[in-house]
């Protein structure tokens, strides 16, 4: 046991001391799919402004901001909409960073957010987003800037306008509904060009705090156990039968593992995957997971030019891939055949996507089946999973979006509707 503490509190240590060099979570913002940048000055109210595009689908416009009116403004927003308006949530994350081409003479630029406002009667009585803002010096963007989420705050004009109480007026990440950059006053008499290159958020997978938190934990029970050991040790008899119990109950694990396990696999079989759907209905929501169905590319002819030996091998490698990509809430199940099914715990549904074009990736360029470096291909059908729905029509649904991928050309992914 004094070698296995030893053991835990060097990688204890060593945890700690590493924390800054983990990898980060981040999250693309712009340019993705479901994104679109706008652009918008005050020569729709009547003022003197304007923003243009000098190349839309390069995200370039520009901006020839008035200097001889009160009030001026002119910029780029970006929102997202896929079916409905998105709201994002950055609250889980730490930072900005956004990387744009500037071309102008104006001192600062401002970066904003409007997250959505919770009325509450007698104190917010507006439904206007919360305006969200800092200004960065121009000349910082020669690249990826990165913002801090704490170097924002709330606009005075929108605390002014609608009267919001100081306790209230603090900033919120949770409900962000549109970002943008624009040119911030002092105003330059010339125009400003902006090119939107990316814009993403960035964050840690776990704060310091959690990690002590869990440290703590470990060595507790760490702890607990060693003192549970020394006890167990003072009573031979009752050690004796908890063996021949506890090794009744391995038995009785095997078996479970085995019939629920695939043999040429090793990832779970249908009735693993039944067992874990049973689990989830107990004690998750299903609207956390989402359900990808893999399918190979072409297999049929792999296994006739090749022979079945190779197209195990080749099961068997490619399984490994697909494992070793998914996180431990996740399940693997070899379906049948070519076919793979992944219950997917997802936060939001563009994860359930991200995922399924890494694994698409990662498939495609790797060489199977040892020296024969044989090249494949996945397709890939997603189905979200709704409460009041049950399995089979959740993986007929992906089992459709599947043909449908492959009826397109294979080597893709599709989302069921």
């Amino acid at each position: 046991m004094s070698i296995l503490k030893l053991v835990a509190f060097i990688l204890s240590g060593l945890l700690v001391a590493s924390y800054d060099l983990l990898p980060e979570r981040v999250v693309q913002l712009y340019p993705r799919d479901d994104a679109t940048l706008s652009i918008y000055s005050d020569e729709l109210i009547g003022g003197n402004s304007r923003a243009s595009w000098i190349n839309q689908s390069q995200s370039q416009f520009k901006c020839d901001v008035s200097t001889s009116q009160p009030v001026s403004y002119c910029g780029g927003s970006i929102t997202w909409f896929e079916n409905e308006a998105q709201i994002l949530d950055f609250s889980a994350y730490q930072q900005l960073v956004v990387d744009i081409t500037y071309q102008g003479s104006t001192a600062n630029l401002a970066v904003y957010m409007y997250n959505q406002t919770q009325k509450i009667k007698g104190i917010i009585e507006t439904d206007d987003p919360k305006n969200i803002a800092t200004t960065i010096h121009s000349g910082e963007f020669n690249g990826p800037v990165k913002i801090r989420f704490s170097d924002f705050r709330v606009a005075d004009w929108w605390i002014a306008q609608h009267n919001i109480p100081r306790e209230y007026a603090h900033v919120e990440l949770d409900k962000i509904t549109s970002l943008g950059i624009a040119p911030a006053s002092p105003f330059s008499a010339t125009s400003d060009s902006f090119q939107v290159n990316a814009i993403y958020i960035q964050g840690t997978y776990f704060s310091k705090e959690q990690l002590y938190a869990a440290l703590l934990i470990f060595w507790a029970c760490l702890l607990i156990g060693e003192a549970l050991v020394h006890y167990i040790a003072l009573q031979k008899r009752i050690l004796r039968d908890a063996k021949k119990l506890q090794s009744l109950t391995e038995m009785s694990e095997q078996y479970k593992v085995k019939s629920e396990t695939d043999k040429l696999t090793g990832l779970s079989n249908r009735e693993g995957l039944s067992q874990a759907l049973k689990n989830i209905e107990l004690n998750h929501s299903k609207g956390e997971f989402a359900l990808l169905l893999i399918d190979i590319d072409f297999f049929k002819k792999l296994n006739d030019r090749y022979g079945h030996d190779i197209g195990d091998i080749v099961l068997e490698d490619l399984s490994q891939v697909i494992h070793q990509s998914c996180r431990s809430s996740d399940l693997v199940c070899r379906w049948g055949g070519e076919e793979f099914v992944i219950l997917f715990r997802i936060e939001k549904p563009q994860d359930a996507t991200s995922f399924a074009e890494k694994i698409r990736l990662q498939i495609a360029s790797t060489a199977f089946a040892g020296s024969l470096r044989l090249p494949l291909t996945i397709s890939i059908g997603i189905s979200l999973m709704h409460e009041q729905e049950n399995f089979e029509i959740t993986f007929k649904r992906a089992d459709q979006a599947l043909y449908a991928a492959k009826r397109n050309g294979r080597n893709q992914i599709k989302m069921a509707d």
